[in-house]
């Protein structure tokens, strides 16, 4: 991971789905399931069997016809819910950085700091035709994406790099992945330290870029930088920190990271 995968020596180059039901892992939604269950009444009205009389089952090629459908529907479903559109730019794909505006706790505070909504962000990966975000929210996970997409209720911006087909090679996305996984066991960084034992969103996709590829997203400011006299920030400050509160601390914020102009934006 020493090398420097953004080096412009690099050949002189800078280097619709079933809705998941709630609280439902879209991973789980497959044969079986109450989701699959209904693919078959589906099927089964379709083919206009809504009450099939019992003459109708004894018809060898009637129920052949309908089990090639339910299976065929079942597994298209199935294939459509894992394996996004790859052809469409408006879909996130690996190495792309997503955002969403979501409600913790701490986003009052955040997005007076920041001047922006969207106060949380993650690193997407594909595994074996699967797409994740690397986050951390309480802990550092790999989320599924439809999971996370629904999380934010479908508000999320998609963040890619510029020249992304020749950067992001897959020697690239290993390395991404490779230095998520040396942060394994990690927990959220409430106070907002440059350190590498705790880490928040914004560090932790900085972190993942700059070692793996060699590229600074964004200059990294200082917390003392921010804005920090609205309401909602000074309580935040008097809850979690007690005398150790170091403006001159480098910090990131998921805004910072959009306004990188190493970045497009896709969605």
């Amino acid at each position: 991971m020493s090398q420097n995968l953004f080096s412009p020596n690099r050949q002189g180059k800078s280097t619709p789905i079933m809705d998941v039901l709630q609280g439902q892992d879209f991973e789980k939604v497959g044969p079986g399931s109450l989701a699959s269950n209904n693919y078959r009444s589906l099927v089964l009205q379709w083919a206009g069997f809504r009450k099939p009389p019992l003459a109708c089952w004894n018809n060898l090629a009637a129920a052949a016809m309908v089990a090639f459908l339910i299976l065929a529907f079942t597994s298209a479903s199935s294939e459509a819910q894992q394996t996004p559109a790859r052809g469409q730019e408006a879909w996130p794909r690996a190495g792309d950085i997503v955002f969403q505006a979501i409600t913790t706790p701490q986003t009052a505070a955040l997005q007076a700091v920041t001047g922006s909504i969207y106060t949380h962000c993650g690193v997407v990966t594909e595994n074996n035709g699967r797409f994740y975000v690397q986050e951390t929210l309480l802990v550092l996970s790999q989320t599924p994406l439809e999971k996370w997409l629904a999380r934010g209720n479908g508000d999320y911006v998609i963040m890619r790099l510029k020249q992304a087909d020749q950067i992001l090679t897959p020697e690239a996305l290993a390395a991404l992945n490779q230095v998520y996984q040396s942060y394994q066991g990690r927990v959220y960084d409430l106070k907002f330290q440059w350190t590498d034992d705790r880490l928040y969103c914004s560090e932790l996709v900085y972190k993942m870029f700059e070692k793996a590829l060699g590229l600074s997203l964004t200059p990294l400011k200082k917390i003392g930088d921010y804005p920090l006299n609205d309401p909602e920030v000074q309580k935040l400050i008097g809850v979690r920190f007690s005398g150790d509160f170091d403006l001159s601390e480098p910090a990131v914020s998921p805004a910072d990271l959009m306004a990188s102009t190493f970045l497009l934006r896709i969605r």
